[in-house]
């Protein structure tokens, strides 16, 4: 398939569908990406996360801030579960991004501890954003439907774990993460 573009000066050149997608792709990048950063950026919630304060928190951890880097931190930012690889590739797809790339990208950021990598023992990795305002190991729990598969963080919820009554208290180590598993709202059985 070929497409004319038409400007108000007549025709100009004939490209493919492809090619013209390429070319607006790379336009598109480039000005989405870009060196300017100031103090309202920093400060700016997670949820509407911008360029410049992606590229900055990936030159903090000392990782160079590419556009497959930027786009991921931007789209789980966004995000208010964990989400796949498959699902970043999904929403990812119109900037063209190849798929390894973004695998690399999501298992780079989260060694430099920029993201959060769960692993619910069903053989799909998912993950999610951290917001540098909790650095800490442990952030929040995860509920996750056994019937649907959902997974749901609990920002809003706080868990304490303590030994039972009459138990000698001994030190099993570090929690950094609690996955609490159950029936959704919507799977729940009718009783």
């Amino acid at each position: 398939m070929e497409l004319q573009v038409v400007s108000n000066q007549g025709p100009l050149t004939a490209l493919s569908t492809h090619a013209m997608y390429l070319q607006f792709t790379k336009i598109r990048r480039r000005l989405e990406i870009s060196d300017t950063i100031t103090p309202e950026d920093l400060a700016m919630p997670v949820s509407e996360l911008d360029t410049a304060h992606a590229k900055q928190i990936l030159r903090d951890v000392g990782l160079r801030a590419t556009a497959a880097r930027v786009a991921v931190i931007k789209l789980l930012a966004s995000q208010a579960s964990p989400i796949t690889h498959a699902e970043v590739v999904e929403s990812l797809a119109e900037f063209g991004f190849d798929q390894s790339t973004l695998f690399r990208c999501l298992n780079e950021m989260a060694d430099a501890e920029i993201l959060i990598r769960l692993d619910l023992g069903d053989q799909t990795r998912r993950f999610e954003f951290r917001d540098s305002s909790t650095r800490e190991e442990f952030t929040h729990p995860h509920f996750m439907c056994v019937d649907c598969g959902q997974l749901s963080c609990m920002n809003d919820f706080s868990i304490q774990i303590t030994p039972s009554r009459g138990r000698r208290r001994k030190q099993l180590g570090t929690i950094t993460e609690i996955m609490i598993r159950g029936h959704c709202g919507n799977c729940e059985p009718q009783t």
